[in-house]
């Protein structure tokens, strides 16, 4: 399978369907970027802590992921824009891709 081409169909959440980046984990931790042309990223990936507030007003952490090239992605690994309310402690390298 490595040397045949395939299209990953769950990238397909663009308007009109198009393919977007999108990031993978697995039941270890590892994380891998497929891009929306279907290579592999091949930088690193922090994941960011951030702070967030409930409906009853109390705080608690989440986090999101930045690469190494500035693109950010939620906790399901969906593209977002950069959060203003980050931590400035406790990121992670998760991946060397």
């Amino acid at each position: 399978m490595d040397s045949e081409k395939f299209t990953l169909v769950s990238n397909h959440i663009g308007p009109n369907g198009e393919p977007v980046d999108r990031l993978y984990g697995d039941p270890f931790g590892n994380l891998r970027l497929m891009q929306a042309d279907y290579s592999k990223y091949q930088g690193k990936i922090t994941k960011k802590q951030l702070i967030k507030t409930d409906i009853n007003g109390n705080n608690f952490r989440s986090y999101c992921y930045v690469t190494e090239d500035g693109r950010w992605f939620d906790r399901g690994g969906i593209p977002m824009l950069k959060p203003v309310d980050l931590t400035e402690d406790n990121d992670n390298e998760v991946s060397d891709s």
